[in-house]
């Protein structure tokens, strides 16, 4: 984001338009990275072995008594607190998932219109590994990949437990907002469809009641 910021070969307000709210959902999951690092322990020092709530973790803490970096025994029913605290701001998808369409397009036009912009694109590609069309696609795929990797998590936790019932509410909290977006998302594209016909017929055909099938 900030090459561009710093270029001339795009307007300041293109950069707005493509880059949507992408640091207000950035800001949403250093904080959640943070609360989950400090509550439940670092994701990257948890197998998903260990997630699992039986005594089985006892037998395994002792058999690593002699190893000098034992495996952080991670908090699971703080796990779902967190997800189910940060559910609502999941919403910021929203409106980066309505606009992502015109955002891809936007830059694509740049693409082929702008050399300059276009040659600082291909740089970050060949240097850094950078391609920014399938950076932008990452946040559509964010909520999802919660979805599959509490599930997974929940594979490893004891039926009945307190930290099952935690990260079960969890994550039917986040299946929620994920539903929530696809519906909005759905009904702008939707809005968007009519709009298009109306202008090519010259009528009025979008309303709010009214939906494209």
């Amino acid at each position: 984001m900030t090459p561009l910021r710093n270029s001339s070969f795009i307007r300041q307000e293109d950069v707005d338009l493509i880059f949507n709210n992408i640091l207000a959902i950035t800001n949403i999951h250093k904080t959640l990275l943070k609360d989950i690092q400090n509550k439940v322990g670092d994701p990257r020092d948890v197998a998903p072995h260990d997630l699992t709530t039986n005594n089985s973790n006892a037998n395994n803490s002792n058999n690593n008594n002699n190893d000098n970096h034992p495996p952080k025994e991670p908090d699971i029913r703080a796990l779902g607190a967190i997800f189910i605290q940060y559910a609502p701001y999941l919403k910021e998808y929203t409106l980066y998932s309505e606009k992502h369409a015109a955002a891809c397009a936007l830059l694509d036009n740049y693409k082929r219109t702008n050399q300059g912009l276009l040659a600082l694109l291909v740089d970050a590609l060949l240097t850094k590994g950078c391609d920014l069309s399938e950076l932008l696609m990452l946040p559509m795929e964010r909520i999802s990949k919660y979805v599959s990797q509490l599930s997974e998590v929940l594979k490893y936790v004891d039926v009945g437990s307190p930290e099952h019932a935690s990260l079960s509410s969890a994550l039917a909290r986040v299946k929620e907002m994920e539903q929530a977006v696809h519906v909005r998302v759905e009904g702008w594209q939707n809005r968007q469809k009519i709009v298009e016909i109306q202008n090519m017929l010259d009528l009025r055909l979008a309303a709010p009641h009214r939906k494209y099938l």
